[in-house]
């Protein structure tokens, strides 16, 4: 046993304070590794005296700093402590750098448990074996499948009426073919073989792409019942890569026009090798040797996949999770379906699943990643939603249950009679169109929120005569409102009452329906907006930001796109464009328009390759006077220079 103290003398008594604070930690930091040795001084760039403590054979130290805390506030200084409540705060020292172990407590035991996992963190790399695969939630699965759980169809009209007619006879289509008894049987599970609760399952999209990446998805979901979850189609806008599960592409587990493929996920290949593969991978995932398993198809992972696995700990802050983290992992990595890793692996790493029992924003999750032309699997800290669906890396524990032979599995076999469909049951739509205009003419900051989601559960057309009216208020704020919302709701039959609006007394009434007109495409509004850019510089920043985002794609696209219309204002407004947003890709085609347009619509391109690129518009300018038109073109572009960026 070693035990040091520093023998400077002439402490101060703050000092002797911290110091007689900090002995608590020497018992029980000895019972954990008798070789500790422990220096009581002052670490740069640490604000006071310091507890390090070091274990030889070890790398680097584990410092712990006291300061007070005091109506809380973090006080390091003299004198200690002051009335404050002592407390201890942990740094990790490795020779080169100086880091927060974050962890921070008045509690002894606390940091003597950070003292320990800081121990494991120097230990050496495992291999990535883990727990053979228990079969007990296999056969509980097994045992639940008998009882299939209900499933009913709850459409809201709401979300069917904008549908293109294409798409209405799809979404038709698919409800007509929805295999109620398959979606039972492969719906996700929880660890007592029940049905998941809350969980999401998305079947099949439609409809043009919404705001931020939405699309109106139908999709199946779970009651929060444990005991007895029931289930529920409908269709919604939803973010496809926010859900952990999607069956789009495996159909056969909701269509019953759709055969199942052989081995229900887990492939059947024909040749001798291939298949001699796939057994020797499945036979190691059973055991728990996920190295073999992941070798056989050039699968690589890091140290810290390894570390989890073998139960140490990441950091200091998250050791008490090590157990979770290891028993989670095992399940994920037992139930890998390594073939799909392969072609799933992309550019950007992709969040397989996130450790539980996290609460800060960017969390230790299992991501997929491509590391020199092949799969690797990694922990990265992350905040983001986006994850590759569980069916595109996981198999699927009723095909391991067929494969294992713990029960005999067929598809289940299906009724000829449709489904019923119903709608959201309790609405009465009268009192909810009343709490939607409230809740639009409401001045409460959070009257836009819940003016959406009331508008969820209406009918369209419900929605669309309530702002009407509203569009034609006296007050401006409200209109102001009921533009905001229709641009949200992109409700298309709205258009025509919204053309007024881009003539109305307020710049920001005219902003926002310029805004909701290029949301819904309206193309005669179109023409009114480039009308009114080309004629006021008050309505360049409206105009330009309608013509920029215009078309399918935003950006250079769109303006080229209507750089090619007929009506000579679009033009000469897409040609003014760049000037606030820039453009450069633009700059021959302005060039050419500014040699052959009309006067107007060269004097907007003159304009902008004047913002643009100064050296192509100086020799745009001489070809311009060889116009016969060129002082026509010349006034124009003088016209436009108060056009200037915001």
């Amino acid at each position: 046993m070693t035990k040091k103290s520093a023998g400077r003398t002439g402490r101060s008594k703050s000092d002797q304070k911290r110091i007689a604070f900090l002995k608590q930690l020497e018992a029980p930091c000895l019972n954990r590794s008798a070789q500790c040795v422990f220096q009581y001084v002052p670490v740069s760039p640490l604000p006071c005296l310091c507890l390090a403590i070091s274990v030889p054979g070890h790398k680097g130290r584990f410092l712990v700093v006291p300061f007070a805390l005091n109506q809380n506030t973090k006080i390091y200084g003299d004198p200690f402590p002051d009335g404050g409540v002592p407390h201890l705060e942990v740094y990790l020292d490795d020779g080169q750098e100086l880091r927060s172990g974050h962890v921070l407590s008045c509690r002894i035991e606390k940091v003597v448990e950070a003292f320990v996992a800081w121990l494991a963190l120097d230990q050496a790399v495992p291999r990535l074996r883990g727990a053979p695969t228990s079969r007990d939630w296999l056969s509980s699965i097994a045992a639940q499948l008998p009882n299939l759980a209900k499933v009913s169809v709850v459409i809201d009209p709401a979300a069917v009426d904008p549908l293109p007619a294409s798409n209405q006879e799809q979404f038709e289509r698919d409800l007509d073919q929805l295999a109620i008894n398959r979606i039972a049987t492969f719906f996700p599970r929880g660890e007592s073989g029940r049905l998941l609760p809350r969980a999401r399952v998305l079947l099949s999209a439609y409809g043009p792409e919404l705001s931020r990446g939405k699309q109106r998805w139908l999709h199946v979901g779970s009651s929060a019942s444990r005991n007895a979850p029931t289930l529920t189609v409908s269709i919604e806008p939803l973010f496809e890569r926010h859900t952990a599960h999607n069956w789009q592409h495996n159909r056969w587990r909701w269509d019953r026009q759709t055969a199942a493929p052989p081995g229900w996920g887990i492939p059947q290949p024909r040749l001798t090798k291939e298949k001699q593969r796939l057994n020797r991978c499945l036979a190691a995932l059973d055991r728990g040797h996920f190295d073999r398993a992941l070798d056989l198809y050039g699968i690589s992972w890091s140290d810290e996949v390894a570390a989890v696995l073998a139960g140490q700990p990441l950091n200091l802050a998250h050791a008490e999770l090590a157990p979770t983290w290891t028993r989670v992992l095992n399940d994920a990595l037992a139930a890998l379906a390594p073939w799909e890793l392969v072609p799933a692996a992309g550019q950007k790493s992709q969040r397989l699943m996130t450790l539980p029992g996290q609460r800060q924003i960017r969390k230790a999750s299992l991501m997929l990643v491509l590391a020199e032309g092949a799969p690797r699997l990694t922990i990265e800290w992350t905040g983001t939603n986006t994850r590759l669906p569980g069916d595109q890396w996981r198999r699927d524990p009723v095909a391991d249950i067929a494969r294992l032979g713990l029960a005999k599995m067929d598809l289940p076999s299906e009724s000829a009679v449709r489904q019923p469909r119903c709608q959201p049951p309790g609405v009465d739509i009268v009192a909810l169109a009343e709490k939607f205009r409230q809740k639009v003419t409401s001045d409460m900051a959070s009257a836009y929120s819940a003016a959406l989601n009331v508008a969820k559960r209406l009918p369209r057309d419900t929605t669309a005569g309530v702002l009407r009216e509203i569009f034609v208020a006296d007050e401006v704020a409200l209109r102001r409102r009921a533009l905001e919302i229709a641009c949200a709701l992109r409700i298309e039959s709205l258009s025509e009452p919204a053309m007024p609006l881009l003539n109305d007394a307020d710049q920001v009434v005219r902003s926002r329906a310029a805004d909701f007109i290029q949301r819904v495409k309206y193309e005669p509004g179109l023409c009114i907006i480039a009308a009114r850019t080309v004629a006021d510089k008050s309505n360049f920043y409206v105009g330009a930001h309608a013509i920029r985002g215009w078309g399918d794609k935003a950006g250079v696209p769109s303006i080229r796109a209507l750089l090619k219309s007929t009506d000579e204002n679009v033009r000469a407004a897409a040609c003014l464009t760049p000037v606030m947003y820039g453009g450069k890709k633009l700059v021959d085609e302005l060039v050419s328009i500014a040699a052959t347009d009309t006067p107007l619509v060269a004097g907007a391109a003159l304009h902008a390759l004047a913002s643009l690129d100064p050296e192509a518009h100086k020799a745009t300018q001489q070809q311009v006077e060889q116009r016969a038109d060129a002082d026509a073109v010349r006034q124009n572009r003088n016209k436009f220079k108060p056009y200037e960026r915001i």
